[in-house]
């Protein structure tokens, strides 16, 4: 009787929690910023605002870095992961170079939690992904 409860109690405590497992929420296309100037050379470039997290480093003084995501390109194949930062005391995102074409960003937003966003990479131009703010 014993192991009967066990495996109803089991049995609900794993739907509930394969409810709170989701895939990303997918955005809309995010092109190259119209307002940006072009730089030299063959790549493009892309500069992702992500969510931040609070850290403090010293004697109650805190920052804001944001977090890391996922590059795919468009057939899913993984590209590469960008920390986004490159120390806790540095609150600007990184801008990474990539070939011209069409990928996809799994980061967290700061409304919407873990999301999707296809981007387009064109040469010499800044695609700019704002996921910091509501």
């Amino acid at each position: 009787m014993k192991t009967k409860h066990i495996a109803l109690v089991a049995a609900g405590l794993i739907s509930c929690l394969s409810g709170c497992v989701s895939n990303p929420t997918a955005l809309a296309l995010v092109n190259p910023d119209a307002a940006c100037r072009s730089q030299p050379g063959s790549d493009g470039y892309l500069k992702v605002y992500t969510a931040t997290q609070t850290v403090e480093v010293d004697f109650g003084a805190y920052f804001h870095p944001h977090m890391g995501y996922n590059v795919s390109g468009a057939d899913g194949r993984p590209v590469e992961f960008v920390p986004n930062h490159t120390s806790n005391l540095d609150e600007s995102p990184d801008e990474v170079a990539l070939p011209p074409g069409r990928y996809n960003i799994v980061a967290e937003s700061a409304w919407r939690g873990l999301v999707t966003v296809p981007v387009t990479i064109e040469r010499g131009k800044t695609t700019i992904v704002r996921l910091d703010q509501a």
